[in-house]
């Protein structure tokens, strides 16, 4: 028989999950949280704060996480939203501004490389890091900012390459049959695009 279990509840918009030690790491804006089932009812009893400051900003833009890089700290992503953020362990602040984070749970947090996609990368074996964007289905991460903080006066144009390297490669397919409201609403913005259209070759 099919069962769910309500873990945890009344977080502020959760975004990232990953398993540590006994439970679990959030990440839920303002804060990251541990959260861990004490006696094996399948509720978490506790949700103590490990880190907090990130600003909240747009859904979209939160800072999120997360993932183990090659020197075993855990990954996120800063959302585009920043924020001065606190180790409740040590009591030690850190502005991560525009870049994105690492962490070892429970006592550090540190700022990496300018914010890259919105998401959370993710790194093969070899230590490649790769994320994505609103518009871009993927992007290389090829340089980080420790390598070149070595040569303050390099020039680099960019740290980050999009991956699709063919034309209109922002454009999706459906996989399945479209909704009738969501068929009549790309109906009426054709429309409306039509009367634009129309409106403009008026006043030409």
């Amino acid at each position: 028989m099919t069962k769910s279990t309500v873990f945890l509840d009344h977080l502020n918009f959760p975004n990232g999950l990953l398993p540590w030690g006994k439970g679990l790491l959030i990440s839920a804006p303002p804060d990251i949280l541990y959260a861990e089932d004490t006696n094996g009812d399948g509720h978490a009893k506790c949700c103590p704060q490990l880190f907090t400051g990130f600003n909240e900003g747009n859904q979209q833009h939160r800072a999120n996480g997360f993932d183990y890089g090659l020197d075993n700290w855990l990954y996120g992503a800063n959302g585009d939203s920043g924020g001065t953020v606190t180790s409740i362990a040590t009591g030690k602040s850190v502005s991560i501004s525009h870049r994105d984070f690492r962490s070892a749970p429970k006592t550090a947090i540190s700022k990496l490389k300018p914010a890259k996609p919105n998401t959370v990368g993710h790194r093969d074996d070899w230590g490649n890091w790769f994320g994505n964007e609103n518009a871009v289905g993927g992007v290389a991460l090829f340089i980080p900012s420790n390598t070149l903080a070595r040569n303050p006066i390099s020039a680099v144009r960019s740290m980050k390459q999009t991956m699709p390297n063919y034309p209109d490669y922002t454009r999706v397919f459906p996989a399945s049959r479209l909704f009738p409201a969501l068929q009549r609403s790309r109906h009426r913005q054709s429309s409306h695009l039509r009367q634009q259209h129309h409106a403009l070759s008026l006043t030409k």
